[in-house]
């Protein structure tokens, strides 16, 4: 686990079912949940509207030299089964505006075995706000279920045209359990490297997470940006990467929910020492993202000394200064927490 240089917490749900003393005197540490993975001080997805064929032949690829992974926004009724299908479809579609082809369910299902997040950007990128419900359960859930046939099911929901309201978005999450509800654009004529590691830069400071909306990346499309831009803007992210946790867009999502639903119970503590359980109440088949625990030991920690185990099975320690971090999934088990001093 790697150690980030900033710390930021959030301390959720708090429920002692303990002393906050024990008979030796020693407090309960104190046992928080961090803000985002990795106890990282921000959270990055970057997201890539309308499937065009350089997200799959330069966009995931440059995300991937950099140990990254994004989410791409697919348009179910606008992709074909492989290559050869999508280049006769992009030329039937004479009104698109994409000079190359879409990227086919053959090319998205070699991008999902990848890691990349293959996410539903509507059935024919029609605007919901003016749809009727008969209109969203077409464009939205029937979407959702060719994607799920071709791919795998989508867990996050890209906007077309970034059109949504209270009740576009009450419907999509119905069925989907993250949803792009506000973004910062990448691409276009006046963009820039140093432009996009601002905003980086901007979420680092202000303890946010953001999502990166990008199109057409080296191709002729909408809001362009070159290989070149998205490698030298990525190159500043991998640098700083013990700040900053970049993952997809359903990832940061889940574990955002999970965070703020999750429940920390102490059941025993002493000198060097907790039990704890950490539990969630959300469905466990969809939301069973690590979190990232962290212990204030109160004092110096020997790194090497620290053991965990939760249920039974032992679980990797990391150790900044004072605080120890732990990755657990809730409802996994009791925790069991033991560490040393520096003598």
């Amino acid at each position: 686990m790697r150690i980030p240089s900033q710390l930021s917490l959030v301390f959720v749900a708090l429920s002692f079912l303990a002393p906050a003393s024990e008979p030796d005197g020693a407090s309960a540490p104190p046992v928080g949940i961090a803000r985002f993975a990795g106890n990282r001080a921000a959270a990055v997805s970057y997201t890539f509207d309308d499937g065009t064929l350089g997200h799959y032949l330069v966009a995931a690829p440059t995300l991937e030299k950099y140990g990254f992974r994004g989410t791409f926004g697919v348009v179910a009724g606008k992709t074909a089964d492989d290559p050869e299908a999508a280049e006769i479809l992009a030329a039937k579609i004479a009104k698109e505006p994409n000079k190359t082809r879409r990227v086919s369910w053959k090319e998205w299902r070699e991008l999902a075995a990848r890691g990349h997040e293959i996410a539903n950007h509507g059935m024919e990128h029609k605007g919901l706000p003016s749809l009727t419900d008969a209109g969203l359960e077409r464009e939205v859930n029937e979407a959702a279920r060719i994607i799920t046939g071709k791919v795998g099911r989508p867990l996050s929901f890209i906007y077309p045209g970034n059109g949504r309201n209270p009740r576009v978005r009450e419907f999509v999450l119905l069925t989907h359990i993250a949803d792009r509800d506000r973004e910062q654009r990448f691409g276009g004529p006046d963009f820039t490297v140093e432009k996009a590691n601002d905003i980086i830069d901007k979420a680092v400071k202000n303890g946010e997470a953001i999502a990166i909306m990008t199109h057409a990346v080296a191709e002729e499309g909408y809001q362009t940006v070159t290989g070149e831009q998205l490698d030298g803007h990525l190159r500043h992210v991998s640098s700083i990467k013990d700040k900053i946790w970049v993952d997809t867009l359903a990832n940061v999502t889940r574990y955002a929910r999970e965070r703020d639903a999750a429940k920390i119970a102490i059941r025993s503590s002493g000198a060097n020492r907790v039990t704890f359980d950490l539990s969630c109440p959300l469905d466990p088949a969809l939301f069973n993202s690590p979190l990232t625990c962290v212990i204030h030991a109160g004092g110096p920690v020997e790194p090497a000394s620290a053991r965990c185990e939760q249920g039974g099975v032992p679980i990797p320690t990391a150790v900044s200064g004072t605080d120890i971090l732990l990755d657990l999934v809730p409802g996994r088990g009791e925790v069991t927490l033991r560490w040393t001093n520096p003598s």
